[in-house]
């Protein structure tokens, strides 16, 4: 059996085909490889958030302490991290003195800012005289 080469069309046909085709895979890929980026950085970003939150709770430092700052210690991935934290009180009606404590976490310094927000219900550590 003998067997024929292709034909120009064909050629042609085929050319057309992965000429259309490359360039949205081509984007396909690069979209990808900027969503996984943006994961990475969102992923940071909670997790400071929830460091930092962790540790101002633990410390009692959010009652009377820094209320923004940056992420000076760690690798450099973190320099570009900022955080502030706001105190609402919380009207329940009990007798606990409960207050909302929300943490944002933005990056400052990139293209595509990121920004995190972690809320905590937490308790006043200091006590009234009555």
């Amino acid at each position: 059996m003998k067997r024929h080469p292709f034909t120009f069309t064909e050629v042609l046909a085929a050319m057309v085909v992965v000429a259309l085709i490359v360039p949205v895979a081509v984007r396909g890929i690069s979209l990808a490889r900027q969503l996984a980026g943006d994961d990475v950085r969102y992923e940071l970003a909670a997790r400071l958030a929830d460091e930092k939150l962790n540790e101002l709770i633990a410390t009692g430092e959010w009652e009377n302490g820094d209320t923004e700052g940056t992420f000076d210690e760690g690798t450099d991935e973190d320099a570009n991290y900022t955080w502030a934290l706001t105190s609402d009180s919380f009207d329940d009606d009990g007798e606990l003195a409960l207050t909302v404590l929300t943490m944002t976490v933005s990056r400052t310094s990139a293209a595509r800012p990121v920004s995190v927000t972690l809320t905590a219900l937490v308790t006043s550590t200091t006590t009234e005289e009555e």
